[in-house]
């Protein structure tokens, strides 16, 4: 799997953190798709592909800001095995394979969005 990337950008009191992560669909049943982000073990679903999609990116969002806003965002992402890097460049070398679960081997990745801005305010 390809590395996952968080970017932190600070402008006059306003952290954007953006990252793209990677996502997987897979069929459950008939009419019941489970979306799957392996970076930080989120599982998602819908009736339809684009649902099960829509859903994990949402969920994901959600995810990283109540990290943010409970102040585990450190933690959480390094139990999910994130580690702090030097130069950009090192990121790539640091990628791990990660086994899918059975029902997301034959599924093509696709990449989560995700913006977090956050505000300082005093």
């Amino acid at each position: 799997m390809p590395a996952q990337y968080i970017h932190i950008r600070n402008e006059e009191n306003v952290i954007l953190i953006k990252c793209k992560l990677e996502a997987y669909i897979g069929l459950e049943k008939p009419g019941m798709y489970i979306s799957y982000c392996p970076a930080l073990d989120l599982y998602s679903q819908g009736d339809t592909r684009a649902e099960a999609k829509k859903n994990i990116k949402e969920a994901t969002g959600l995810f990283l800001q109540s990290c943010i806003e409970r102040q585990t965002l450190q933690r959480v992402l390094t139990e999910c095995g994130f580690k702090s890097t030097a130069p950009f460049a090192a990121h790539k070398a640091l990628a791990k394979a990660v086994a899918l679960p059975p029902e997301f081997e034959t599924s093509k990745p696709f990449k989560i969005p995700v913006e977090l801005p956050m505000m300082a305010y005093g």
